[in-house]
């Protein structure tokens, strides 16, 4: 996935420095660098897990004006031991709770209860994420893209619902790539997220949820971290920028207004940051956030800050 990572990047930094707009890059980069894999995946998992046969996202009961919380992976969710609290005080929520594919272990074993569980990358390593013999016992059921890499599909032992992320308009034109992945495969086509976080929280919105809580999902960095550790610095690296450019060009400090603190964020995720900020406000009237994870990069208009005790106090959360 190396090779593939640098050239997605090198895209987004040629395509963003020529439009000005990280968000709008993105949308060049899926069909410019990553659509050939998404293809292979999809044709693979006709083929072998039997796609066409599986049940749609769409079969999921829609729960309107019921609560969500989605968890992220952000360095947060330990700092706070928000997994934890959601163990002792969400046992009997009212909603649902969606994790995403890099945390669930780690939440079934602290003991939260997990409803659904996102994939939407197509590297064959989240298959990794389901290896650990606790998802057997787990009763949630994976919501994953299409195009997630064969394994993944394969070796997740529970209920699966699928859905195709959306690429381009697929009622605008018949040459759509989302509509050539419903004609491939008959599944529905839900908003692109970028990511398994946002991903959820576009989940919660189809499905009519309301407030939508965000734990975990930092979409960035604590001050201390060593950049070179963060997971694209290697990437940047590859593309031939010296560590001076990156720290200078490729990251930003950010301050989050909501809980009056500090963090770091790096161009991949800030990118994740104007998605979900266009999101929350589009569908301002639908979806109520709320942003529990105590800081983080993602904050702004249609974005409300509460701590997660208090999102649990106030809508349903309780000890069991």
């Amino acid at each position: 996935m190396a090779e593939e990572n640098i050239r997605y990047l090198s895209y987004w930094l040629a395509y963003s420095r020529e439009r000005g707009e990280k968000g709008i890059a993105l949308d060049r980069l899926t069909t410019d660098s990553l659509l050939p894999t998404w293809f292979k995946n999809l044709a693979l998992n006709i083929e072998e897990n039997r796609l066409r046969q599986l049940p749609d996202l769409d079969t999921i009961p829609k729960e309107k004006g019921k609560p969500a919380i989605v968890i992220g992976a952000g360095p947060s969710l330990r700092k706070y031991k928000h997994l934890e609290i959601l163990a002792a005080k969400a046992k009997n929520f009212p909603g649902r709770i969606i994790s995403t594919d890099r945390v669930f272990v780690e939440a079934l074993k602290a003991g939260v209860r997990v409803d659904y569980v996102v994939s939407i990358d197509a590297s064959e390593q989240v298959a990794e994420f389901y290896a650990d013999p606790v998802v057997a016992k787990s009763e949630a059921v994976m919501l994953c893209d299409s195009t997630v890499h064969p394994s993944v599909i394969r070796n997740f032992p529970g209920k699966k619902c699928v859905f195709h992320a959306y690429i381009d308009d697929p009622d605008a034109d018949f040459k759509s790539y989302s509509q050539m992945m419903r004609y491939m495969s008959p599944q529905c086509v839900l908003l692109g997220g970028g990511n398994a976080g946002s991903t959820g929280w576009l989940i919660a919105k189809h499905l009519g949820m309301s407030p939508v809580a965000l734990v975990g999902m930092d979409l960035g960095f604590t001050m201390d971290t060593d950049l070179s550790k963060t997971p694209y610095y290697s990437s940047y690296k590859a593309m031939g920028y010296d560590d001076k450019y990156i720290a200078k060009n490729l990251f930003r400090k950010d301050h989050n207004p909501d809980f009056n603190n500090e963090g770091v964020t790096d161009y991949v995720f800030d990118s994740y940051v104007e998605g979900m900020l266009r999101y929350v406000w589009l569908f301002r009237d639908q979806v109520e956030t709320v942003n529990c994870t105590g800081g983080g990069c993602l904050h702004g208009p249609g974005i409300k800050g509460m701590p997660l005790e208090r999102f649990l106090a106030k809508y349903g959360g309780r000890s069991g």
